[in-house]
């Protein structure tokens, strides 16, 4: 015990002296206590500095929060530096779900929307940001309707806000659908054999699946079909108005339907097929040519010409009111005001003169 006591006295006798509180003259207590106080302060400053220095850290990562609105009380915010969101309630302060991977808002207004925690999705409400069905599917579908699909198992099915089942037949999931979203009281809907058909919202086939692929337009009121990569037109009855026969085809704002043929023409249709206008295309610019001027600087100069085109790759020739040429060419260049160059298909030069082209009309 004595032995004990002596080796701590040794140790803290040393200790005195290394700062400076024993041994030694005067002047050599003196100088130690200088170097331990020097000691000291750089310590502390460096302990301070350190402080400093993992403060401003997190405050720099502070910044890095960005909030993305959801609704006026509920944002989504997100942490670039940890790669972190969640559902924040802003006129509360409190964080409505802690961990959020992504969230998708319904189309038609929908007061749940819908969000995944990387491994489960459920949904919230938009205006608090409250989870009201929890994250349980492993997929799931915004609502649309009043009701949204969801999928586990296997197995798709749909559910109402209170996150029951609304209709007793559950769905094959092929994963081959992007949505399951109701239009017009419709949705799609696959079928056993790879085909899609329409549902209702009792879960009952109003059209079989016979096609390869049906998409809503204006609000379910048409759909556009396609069957062996030939796209055509139901109305609202379901009826087949237009057959699959055309490469494309859509509705413009007034319900009149634009297709395009196996040449790759353009043409405006009613909805009983009938023409009303023969030229239509998706982009129109001038053909130009350059020549030098005195100055050796390059000029262009309008052939008198325009190239429209039909769809990517497909171009023609127009004088801005009718075709002069059909949409087969891939490319077009002026070499003077007469002479046109065409790439064709085959990706050969044609010549195309440009007084030919004011012949025919």
């Amino acid at each position: 015990m004595d032995e004990t006591k002596t080796h701590k006295r040794g140790w803290l006798r040393k200790l005195a002296e290394l700062v400076g509180l024993a041994g030694g003259s005067k002047w050599v207590r003196c100088a130690r206590r200088i170097v331990a106080v020097a000691v000291l302060v750089g310590t502390i400053g460096w302990a301070v500095n350190t402080v400093e220095v993992v403060v401003d850290y997190y405050r720099y990562v502070g910044r890095m929060t960005f909030d993305h609105k959801v609704s006026p009380a509920v944002v989504v915010r997100e942490n670039f530096h940890y790669n972190s969101r969640k559902v924040v309630n802003t006129l509360t302060g409190r964080t409505t779900i802690k961990r959020l991977d992504w969230m998708a808002k319904s189309v038609d207004g929908d007061s749940l929307v819908l969000f995944s925690d990387g491994k489960y999705r459920g949904y919230f409400d938009l205006t608090t940001g409250e989870p009201i069905i929890a994250a349980k599917w492993e997929h799931a579908w915004i609502f649309s309707e009043g009701i949204a699909a969801v999928e586990r198992g296997g197995k798709v099915c749909f559910i109402g806000h209170n996150g029951q089942k609304v209709m007793e037949p559950e769905f094959a999931f092929s994963g081959m659908l992007d949505g399951y979203c109701f239009h017009n009281g419709r949705c799609v809907m696959d079928g056993a054999d790879g085909r899609v058909g329409l549902i209702d919202r009792q879960g009952r086939w109003v059209l079989k699946p016979q096609y390869d692929e049906l998409t809503a337009l204006h609000g379910g009121k048409f759909w556009q079909v396609n069957h062996c990569d030939r796209y055509g037109l139901l109305d609202d009855s379901l009826h087949l108005v237009l057959p699959c026969v055309y490469r494309d085809l859509w509705l413009d704002d007034e319900a009149r339907v634009v297709v395009t043929r196996d040449d790759w023409t353009m043409a405006l249709l009613d909805l009983n097929g009938h023409v009303v206008n023969e030229f239509v295309f998706t982009h129109i610019e001038p053909l130009n040519y350059t020549v030098l001027n005195d100055q050796g600087e390059p000029v262009n100069h309008f052939t008198g010409r325009y190239v429209y085109s039909t769809a990517l790759g497909h171009y023609g020739l127009t004088d801005g009111l009718r075709a002069l040429t059909p949409p087969i060419y891939s490319d077009f260049s002026a070499l003077n005001a007469d002479v046109i160059l065409g790439t064709n298909s085959g990706g050969a030069l044609e010549r195309i003169s440009h007084k030919a082209l004011a012949a025919e009309r």
